[in-house]
């Protein structure tokens, strides 16, 4: 069908388009450009070897947003090394708690959505903040088409890894 209809002008010229097309998402793939999913090409290998690099294992904590982020490609990023929490299961909250008051956790990674408004981010953010000071690096920058699909006060990035220091 796609030979038969490229055999006319107009199906030349829809099938070069095509090829255009097609070409231009392959190279957009291996550049990991232009993806309107910004999970798919987050840089996990890069966000756990910042956590690998500046923290060790007995005195930082890894908490994942589970319904925004991927925490299962995280967990593989940094295991064996560490292990992490994932909010949304009901002893993660707890656990951050008993891990503030040990005096031995220095630092807390926490990798969310920027634009996430569950009550459990927003109170885990708050638990931190009042305990840690607050450094944020950003990963996933929107195009400022999307930031405008978005509307007003849309963030800048898709993700944040909050690194929480005492």
């Amino acid at each position: 069908m796609v030979a038969r209809g490229a055999a006319s002008r107009r199906g030349r010229v829809a099938a070069t388009g095509m090829l255009v097309l097609s070409v231009s998402g392959i190279a957009c793939y291996f550049n990991k450009a232009g993806f309107r999913n910004k999970e798919y090409p987050m840089p996990i290998a890069e966000i756990a070897g910042r956590i690998l690099r500046e923290s060790g294992a007995s005195d930082s904590l890894v908490v994942v947003d589970k319904a925004n982020s991927d925490p299962i490609a995280m967990l593989y990023a940094l295991h064996p090394r560490r292990s992490l929490l994932q909010t949304g299961l009901p002893e993660t909250e707890e656990a951050v708690a008993r891990a503030l008051e040990n005096p031995q956790i220095r630092t807390v990674w926490f990798l969310r959505s920027t634009r996430d408004i569950s009550s459990e981010n927003e109170r885990l953010q708050a638990l931190l903040r009042a305990r840690m000071s607050e450094r944020v690096h950003s990963y996933e920058a929107y195009t400022p088409l999307e930031r405008w699909a978005l509307g007003a006060g849309a963030p800048a990035y898709f993700q944040v890894l909050a690194e929480y220091r005492r």
